[in-house]
């Protein structure tokens, strides 16, 4: 690699997590949501609608941002930087003029949503593209800041404008709006030519010798394409892999012939030709229409596996989990502060707020940096699968969830009871933070070598889309449970634990399902192994 190509990767992997740490401010919502419901005069029980409004933005939208970034991150990474300074200036105005319609700012929250995705998958894709023989490392810085954003602004605001969240929508409209752009001008995927030209000289020797019987797969989770080609010509193994294809199709285990072919493309290496020879640019159009045309199959039969509908319920459950606690925690501390005999002392709520946001963002982002290095570590080092994060992700789920429901009601002196509270909610928001970073520190990783990289942001962005659906009935839990424990005409429940304890329950319960389910997943595919390894 010479000097301008290191500089090149150098500029992309800096430029990625530029990228990556200003398109993570969807999670500085809670930082602000109190405030600018109570200035617009709109109720809390319209929280929920608006989280929604957040998560179609980053989760339903997430499927054009995918499609965008396979296109060109560079493209991706404008569209979303024009999208983080509306949205902010929107919300600006809805703030200073005190609109109390709910449109301009859901509109708002689906542009932040979705212009964030747009950096952040970008910046996802070519750090998995550029680097691939440490996807899991590379892949975990973006991940991280993306994950530790949220803990910077809130900090940054705080700082410099206490509660002025006027000044605060302004700063964020430019500053965050700034940052996505730098990838306009940084992004690139620079490993994509060189790898086809490799990848073409490979399948074309392989082709005239392989059939579809020779390809089983080999290692789910590691560097290598799942459905590597199996040199023997042994009856036996022969039939084994017919067997095969039959009864493994689940978790991770199908053919992945097609997305070995090579994507071709007319600026290919190996396509040198005259421009007036137009049977040679007729050949190489035919040629990227056929790479098109791959791309678009790999995906659909990617979809089409029963491993990409385990992800999805995997997923689904356990960002909707974390997306509904980071965007209501700031409701949580005003349930608390505003309920008897608690509403007694004099606590800070703004405080305790951004303590929460910091906490958040700080442990997301720990989870996100340790885990592509573990994972990548199990993979090496044991052969083991890096879903093995995910049942860690799981299980610090359900401990958050029960530890939510302790009310210390047993404690008579009001100031110890409430410092009690506040850092139980303290530690749960770390656990939970820790937990969220753990599972999107991951599962790009997951995705990536289960499916390849080409397509790779549209498979991811339609994963994601299993949130929206989640966080919708979680939210809509919360806001029930806010409601039913809500008197008279109140604006906020003042009934403590109880306005949210009953979401919580059904969490657990919803992390201990997700936890088996990976632990089955991780157990049916090392008994696969076994025996394709004791049949050889």
């Amino acid at each position: 690699m010479g000097s301008t190509n290191q500089f090149d990767y150098l500029k992309s992997f800096i430029g990625g997590n530029v990228v990556a740490l200003g398109a993570g401010t969807p999670y500085l919502y809670s930082f602000y949501a109190p405030q600018l419901l109570s200035k617009c005069r709109i109720p809390v029980s319209a929280s929920g609608k608006l989280s929604f409004s957040l998560t179609i933005g980053s989760s339903l939208m997430g499927i054009l941002a995918g499609i965008v970034v396979d296109r060109s991150p560079k493209l991706s990474c404008l569209i979303g930087s024009i999208c983080v300074f509306i949205a902010y200036l929107i919300l600006n105005l809805c703030y200073k003029h005190e609109w109390s319609s709910t449109f301009p700012i859901s509109l708002s929250l689906i542009l932040i949503g979705y212009g964030s995705v747009s950096g952040f998958y970008a910046s996802v894709k070519c750090a998995n593209t550029n680097f691939p023989e440490h996807r899991g490392t590379a892949g975990a810085f973006p991940v991280s800041l993306y994950g530790l954003s949220g803990m910077v602004f809130s900090y940054l605001c705080s700082k410099l404008f206490g509660e002025d969240i006027e000044h605060v929508f302004i700063f964020l409209m430019a500053t965050c709006g700034s940052m996505i752009l730098v990838g306009y001008f940084s992004l690139d995927i620079l490993t994509g030519r060189e790898e086809d030209d490799a990848s073409i000289k490979e399948w074309e020797l392989q082709k005239s010798r392989e059939t579809d019987a020779n390809i089983v797969p080999l290692h789910d989770n590691s560097n290598d394409y799942i459905g590597s080609p199996v040199h023997s010509s042994s009856p036996e193994n022969y039939s084994l892999s017919d067997n095969f294809q039959e009864t493994s199709d689940f978790f991770g285990l199908e053919d992945r012939q097609l997305s070995n072919r090579p994507l071709l493309s007319p600026s290919s290496p190996r396509i040198k030709y005259d421009v007036e020879d137009e049977s040679v640019i007729k050949s190489a159009a035919d040629e990227n229409n056929r790479a098109q045309k791959n791309m678009r199959s790999h995906i659909l039969h990617s979809l089409k596996s029963s491993t990409f509908i385990g992800y999805y319920v995997i997923l689904s459950l356990l960002q909707g989990i974390g997306l509904m606690y980071i965007y209501s925690v700031g409701f949580m501390i005003q349930a608390q502060v505003s309920s008897p005999p608690l509403d007694e002392l004099p606590n800070n709520a703004e405080r305790i707020q951004s303590l929460q946001v910091t906490l958040l963002s700080l442990l997301s982002f720990c989870g996100r940096l340790s885990s592509g290095p573990i994972s990548d570590f199990l993979v090496k080092k044991f052969k083991a699968q890096r879903l093995w994060n995910i049942a860690i992700a799981s299980l610090l789920v359900f401990v958050a969830s029960n530890k939510m429901s302790n009310d210390f009601s047993n404690i008579e002196d009001h100031s110890l009871r409430a410092s009690k509270l506040f850092k139980n909610i303290s530690i749960c928001s770390a656990i939970f933070g820790y937990s969220f970073g753990v599972l999107f520190g991951t599962f790009p990783s997951i995705v990536a070598d289960r499916f390849g990289t080409h397509g790779y942001s549209t498979l991811w962005g339609i994963l994601t889309t299993g949130g929206l659906f989640s966080v919708s009935v979680f939210t809509s839990i919360l806001g029930g449970d806010f409601k039913a424990n809500t008197v008279g005409d109140d604006e906020n429940c003042k009934r403590g634990v109880l306005c949210y304890r009953h979401t919580f329950m059904i969490t657990e319960y919803c992390a201990v399902f997700t936890l088996l389910f990976v632990l089955a997943i991780i157990g049916y595919t090392s008994y696969r192994r076994r025996i394709i390894v004791n049949s050889r």
